[in-house]
């Protein structure tokens, strides 16, 4: 019987052949839910194997030894259709990462909005951290006592707010500089 058991967990991932994902979902759910893998073992493997594929897919040499098979397979391919298929999975090479970097674009006003955000983070930070020293209700030390704890008091000498100034400049602002990383895009999994 151990053995069964042992066996089912050690076949809960094997997903090399053609599947559908949602089906094999539901199987590995199912054989969770019905015994069939005692549920602390299924949802440690689970994560086990979350973990490996996260980290194993970070390794820079491995997308690169990827990433040079899929551009073989991907150029022999003919017509529109740039997927390749594995494993009953589709994938193709596409931006897998974008962002915009707007610090070179010389607009004043974004740039001033982000020294202010910058301002207001660490004021929230401190804020948050004083918040975080005034006793809770569940606190040992009032309850030794019997004092009921309903916080502190605090004086709010000032309010924060955003103020628009008339500025009236003219700047030539550029355009930002647009960051992305080419990868492999799986369209199916």
């Amino acid at each position: 019987m151990e053995e069964n058991k042992e066996l089912a967990a050690n076949n809960l991932l094997d997903v090399r052949s053609k599947f559908n994902s949602k089906e094999l979902i539901d199987n590995i759910s199912e054989s969770i839910l019905t015994g069939k893998v005692p549920a602390l073992e299924g949802y440690t493997i689970l994560k086990r194997m979350a973990k490996v594929s996260e980290e194993v897919m970070k390794n820079d040499e491995i997308k690169k030894l990827a990433m040079g098979e899929l551009e073989k397979y991907a150029g022999e391919l003919k017509g529109a259709t740039k997927s390749v298929q594995l494993y009953s999975a589709s994938m193709s090479i596409s931006p897998t990462y974008t962002f915009y970097d707007f610090s070179q674009c010389g607009h004043e006003v974004l740039d001033q909005l982000y020294k202010i955000q910058e301002h207001v983070k660490e004021m929230i930070k401190q804020i948050e951290d004083e918040v975080k020293t005034i006793p809770s209700e569940e606190s040992k030390s009032q309850l030794e006592f019997g004092i009921k704890y309903e916080g502190r008091e605090i004086t709010f000498s000032k309010m924060p707010s955003l103020t628009w100034e008339n500025y009236g400049v003219i700047a030539t602002v550029k355009a930002p500089r647009k960051v992305q990383t080419i990868g492999i895009r799986f369209n199916k999994v």
